[in-house]
C-alpha cells in the first residue's frame, strides 16, 4: 500500500472538486441560455392584436371637412373627394 501525503490527498480532492464545479457552472450556463431562447421563442410566436379604428366626421353641409393644425383636406378621405 503506497502511503500518500496529506498535500497530496488535498490536491486530488481539490482537483475532483474543482471538476464538479466546472461541470456545474458549464450545466448552469446551459439552462440559462436555453431559457433565453425559449423566451425569446415564446415573444415571437405569440399573437398580437391591434384594433384600428377609423371614424368619419361629417358637418351640417355633408362634406367631412378636418383640419388638423394647418393641413386641411377640404372633403378629400384617403384620396377620395
Amino acid at each position: 500500500m503506497e502511503d500518500k501525503s496529506l498535500a497530496t490527498e488535498l490536491l486530488q480532492d481539490a482537483k475532483r472538486t474543482n471538476k464538479r464545479m466546472f461541470i456545474l457552472i458549464i450545466l448552469i450556463l446551459i439552462m440559462w441560455f436555453s431559457s433565453i431562447g425559449l423566451f425569446i421563442y415564446y415573444i415571437k410566436t405569440t399573437a398580437y392584436e391591434t384594433i384600428t379604428e377609423s371614424t368619419e366626421v361629417e358637418n351640417e353641409s355633408g362634406n367631412a371637412n378636418a383640419c388638423i393644425g394647418d393641413n386641411c383636406n377640404n372633403g378629400v378621405i384617403n384620396g377620395k373627394s
